[in-house]
């Protein structure tokens, strides 16, 4: 991948993500790299599960 996609559940890319901090390290933007801990998706999951029928409408969804 070339960069990040630009999805609305990127839920199945959290490793994706992670492994882009690999670069905000180096540039010492960070010091420690997070783990996956780092992202919490529960809101998001929450989210879709109160708006079943509107999720199923999306056209670009990862999970």
């Amino acid at each position: 991948m070339g960069k990040q996609p630009a999805v609305v559940d990127a839920r199945n890319q959290t490793q994706f993500i992670l492994d882009r901090t690999d670069s905000l390290v180096e540039m010492g933007y960070i010091k420690k790299k997070p783990d996956r801990q780092a992202i919490d998706w529960s809101i998001l999951e929450a989210v879709i599960a109160e708006n079943q029928d509107l999720y199923a409408k999306l056209k670009l969804k990862s999970a």
